[in-house]
């Protein structure tokens, strides 16, 4: 589902879900390396999904307003070859 756009299951995510931090990170557990196995339990991968998330995101509770914000910064760095003159190019 995660790669296969023809899934029955691909729509279950929006086009914006799948550019949410959370789902990212879901997405590079599930997906792996060359060590890659397939598994029909999510459960796991949910729960280090959590804990990952937990660990990488600094949240900050308002003590007048009980409300929480995200103090955490996320951005997304995109490597590509330029053609012309062979260099890579990070772009942030």
């Amino acid at each position: 589902m995660l790669l296969n756009e023809d899934s029955d299951v691909y729509c279950e995510f929006t086009e914006t879900e799948r550019e949410e931090f959370l789902f990212r990170v879901f997405s590079h557990l599930c997906l792996g390396g060359r060590l890659c196995q397939y598994e029909d339990n999510v459960n796991p991968y949910l729960d280090v999904t959590k804990a990952v998330y937990k660990d990488l995101i600094s949240v900050q509770k308002n003590p007048e307003t009980k409300e929480l914000s995200i103090l955490s910064h996320v951005f997304q760095v995109r490597c590509y070859i330029d053609k012309v003159c062979g260099s890579i190019i990070n772009l942030a």
